[in-house]
């Protein structure tokens, strides 16, 4: 048998930042990705955590790493990538995948993950995490979570579902909680399980562009907490509930060639 080889040997300096090989162990990238002047890391071979992180950085180490995951490419683990320290961000257009806990987990604040058309975020938990305030989802390929939310956000938050883009969750597709949240869709929101597609705890606006189909289980969105906006140019529908309910107050427009609809009526405010 051999021996995998040993973490560094996965993070080389390559031009301006780093590069991360095929890795059959957690890839740190406080520890093992060392010498660059730059917190840039691109990801050329499949990274494998074997029951740890795919991907990791140390809490309180340099933060702000960026990373891009090339298209082809699966980083996976109990977490696929675990950011502790503030301001990571990731680009992906390979694969992310968990096999016990969130596809992407960012505790600190700050942060932005990109999903590229190719990418897809797969995790049995939060397909992307953020438990710090200011996160920010821009996707354009899939993000799902077999046993949760597609997106959780603690502490408020922005997504932006483009028009390739699907995002789903066996509980909420997407839940912003903790602060604001702003969900923009032109592709696909799912929730399951007598779930919300959108759910927003602290008040907040969705707008559903045109061809965008935002659907939950219970509402298609469920705005509580604080005032909520709803323009709609696309379909909304809450399966057993309403289409959209406020239950703090807000407003619900409807443009033309949009509908919302639900079992127990189109919106409730």
């Amino acid at each position: 048998m051999i021996a995998p080889a040993p973490a560094f040997a996965a993070c080389s300096i390559s031009g301006s930042g780093y590069e991360i090989t095929a890795q059959n162990s957690t890839v740190n990238l406080d520890t093992d990705c060392t010498g660059a002047s730059t917190n840039a890391a691109t990801v050329t071979g499949d990274v494998d955590g074997v029951g740890n992180s795919g991907i990791n950085d140390a809490p309180g180490g340099a933060g702000n790493w960026s990373v891009t995951i090339n298209n082809g490419v699966t980083v996976s683990g109990f977490d696929g990538m675990l950011f502790e320290s503030a301001g990571a961000s990731v680009d992906n257009s390979g694969t992310v995948a968990s096999t016990d806990a969130e596809g992407i987990q960012i505790t600190a604040s700050g942060g932005v993950v990109t999903n590229r058309a190719s990418g897809a975020i797969n995790a049995r938990k939060d397909g992307v995490e953020f438990d710090g305030a200011s996160g920010t989802v821009n996707n354009y390929g899939d993000i799902t979570s077999a046993d949760d939310n597609g997106v959780t956000m603690r502490d408020g938050g922005t997504v932006t579902n483009f028009a390739t883009g699907t995002i789903s969750g066996d509980f909420d597709g997407v839940h912003i909680r903790g602060g604001t949240g702003i969900v923009t869709n032109s592709g696909q929101i799912t929730g399951d399980s007598d779930e919300s597609g959108v759910q927003l705890d602290m008040g907040g606006t969705v707008t559903n562009n045109a061809g965008g189909t935002i659907t939950g289980d219970a509402e298609g969105i469920n705005i509580d907490g604080a005032p909520g906006e709803v323009i709609n140019s696309g379909t909304i529908t809450g399966a057993t509930n309403f289409g959209v309910i406020m239950r703090d107050g807000g407003s619900v427009t409807n443009h033309a060639g949009g509908l919302i609809k639900g079992d127990n009526g189109l919106a409730g405010v």
